[in-house]
């Protein structure tokens, strides 16, 4: 008897963990998009945003929390991804 890895299992933990750090690195991206378009906001009305712009600014950081906690749920998920065991004990027959 001995431990060998479940070449299935394995392929489908391998597409699991790239695909969950492509979602985290366009989520990063959007992030940067997003303090991108906050920045440019401020420097267009030239001061401190008030009306819509305020709206607008608040809806932008709203999303960003929401970036932040969907980040932080895809790092649980990255680690219980590695932990995902794909060996299995076999005879040697």
């Amino acid at each position: 008897m001995m431990w060998v890895i479940n070449q299935s299992k394995e392929r489908i933990r391998i597409y699991l963990r790239n695909d969950i750090e492509s979602n985290i690195t366009n989520l990063i991206n959007e992030s940067n998009e997003i303090h991108a378009s906050i920045s440019a906001i401020n420097r267009a009305v030239g001061g401190t945003p008030s009306g819509n712009d305020a709206k607008l600014i608040g809806s932008c950081q709203l999303a960003l929390q929401n970036i932040s906690i969907a980040l932080q749920n895809l790092n649980v998920c990255r680690e219980r991804i590695e932990q995902l065991n794909t060996k299995e004990w076999v005879s040697d027959d």
